[in-house]
Order: structure tokens, then sequence, then C-alpha cells
């Protein structure tokens, strides 16, 4: 809870997201407080996702390798590289959120597409 607060303090931007998020997620509840923690972990992994598929798209363009830098992706149940995977479970409705994620993600900027398209490769 208080590091959406806090970045809703610090950021213009991160707030904004927070109220988007919660506005078509959270059932328009802006109060952290408000929601569950699995909820909060959503907004930041998905932010983090955001993030971290621009940065990458980024380095392409610059020719930064970021894997001979030491840096690991994150797999699908937020581990990273050489962790056992779990399998994907999801409950009714989970699918539909991550499904729409996806394709925000896709549209969201030029080579985001492309992005993710590498990282399922």
């Amino acid at each position: 809870h208080a590091l959406v607060k806090e970045g809703q303090r610090r950021s213009p931007r991160w707030r904004e997201s927070w109220q988007k998020y919660c506005a078509i997620f959270g059932g328009g509840k802006m109060d952290p407080m408000r929601h569950e923690e699995t909820f909060l972990s959503s907004f930041l992994d998905y932010a983090g996702g955001l993030a971290s598929g621009d940065l990458e798209t980024q380095a392409a363009a610059q020719g930064v390798d970021l894997e001979s830098k030491g840096i690991k992706r994150a797999s699908p149940d937020g581990g990273f590289g050489g962790m056992a995977k779990k399998p994907l479970t999801m409950e009714d409705g989970e699918k539909g959120e991550l499904v729409f994620k996806v394709k925000q993600l896709q549209r969201s900027q030029p080579g985001a597409k492309e992005a993710w398209e590498h990282y399922c490769d």
C-alpha cells in the first residue's frame, strides 16, 4: 500500500497510471488501502512490465546487449531465468485481464510488439 501511495505523491504519471488501472480493473476504487495485496502486486507487475518492455526496446535501438550486462529477464511466473517455472493457472477473468494487458503493451509504443514476440521466442 505504501509503495503505491508514495508513487502517487512523487510522480504525476504514476498517479495517472494507477487511476487508469483502477478504473479498468479495480472498480474505480483509487485508494490502495481498499484493494487486496494481489491487486497491488498486479499493478506493480503491470507497470514494471511496461517499463521493462520499453527499456528493452530502447536497449535494442541503442545496441545495448542487456544479457551481456547480467540482466535476466523475468519469467511469466514472476521469477527469473533459470528457476523452475510453475505452470500458469488462471481463474475465470484473469486470463482476459492478462490478454488485455499484453495487447495494450503491444499497442503502447513502436517496437513493443516486436519486443513481446522476441520475449515469446
